[in-house]
């Protein structure tokens, strides 16, 4: 017959109090290695960690390494002290919440058409309250704009086309929570040219003669609208 002294809770659990979806290299740990008992013998410590995390290592030890998985919101490590050999006669349970905080995602637009140095007016928006942006843009030809950064969900640039067609300006949108960061977002803003009539600026014509004008714009796509003044001399039949 084995006779086993009974073993006390370990000490508390020390270890981060938040923690990201899908974050490696996680620790918990007490200060105490598992004692050597006069009667027993030798005891190790057991830890418990919610379904989906991996211990990567330190089974058995007073310090495990964990890999969290997707799951977020609060959960529960624990772990007891028991002997090495059977019958184990576990200790009381020792335990810490960690509070598992989610990937941010984006829903808003993922794009969106302004006319030519207007200001871009978009707010990014997430599922997950609470969430900050940030936000970069790269220099692209077409558009006279240097490298654009900010700190907002709101973008508010206003973007100078210099051709003569519509240009595409990519901004990589990435929300935060809690220090954990989220999936980075494409948002294309597609810039519109300023439109340019490039056919003649005069035409003469004799009186009462179809005029016979027709716009151009080097613009492609451009549709064209025109108002005529009431001028002294001039009178429609």
């Amino acid at each position: 017959m084995n006779i086993r002294e009974s073993l006390v809770q370990p000490g508390v659990i020390t270890g981060q109090a938040q923690v990201c979806s899908n974050q490696a290299g996680v620790i918990f740990s007490v200060v105490a290695n598992p004692p050597v008992m006069p009667i027993g013998g030798a005891t190790q410590y057991v830890w418990t960690v919610p379904g989906g995390w991996t211990i990567t290592a330190g089974q058995g030890t007073r310090q495990i390494t964990v890999t969290v998985d997707a799951t977020a919101g609060i959960q529960t490590v624990s772990l007891v002290d028991q002997y090495t050999t059977v019958p184990n006669c576990p200790s009381p349970s020792q335990s810490t919440t960690i509070t598992v905080n989610p990937i941010a995602t984006i829903n808003s637009a993922n794009s969106k058409t302004i006319c030519n140095i207007t200001p871009l007016g978009y707010t990014a928006t997430s599922a997950t309250p609470g969430c900050t942006f940030a936000w970069t843009r790269a220099v692209v030809a077409g558009i006279s704009n240097g490298v654009g950064a900010g700190a907002t969900a709101l973008i508010n640039e206003s973007l100078n086309n210099t051709t003569t067609a519509a240009v595409n300006a990519i901004y990589i949108i990435t929300p935060t929570i809690n220090g954990c960061t989220g999936t980075p977002f494409t948002f294309t803003v597609t810039v519109n040219p300023t439109s340019v009539i490039t056919s003649a600026a005069a035409q003469s014509v004799c009186n009462t003669t179809p005029l016979g004008y027709t716009a151009t714009s080097s613009t492609v796509g451009a549709s064209f609208s025109w108002t005529r003044a009431v001028v002294a001399g001039i009178s429609m039949e």
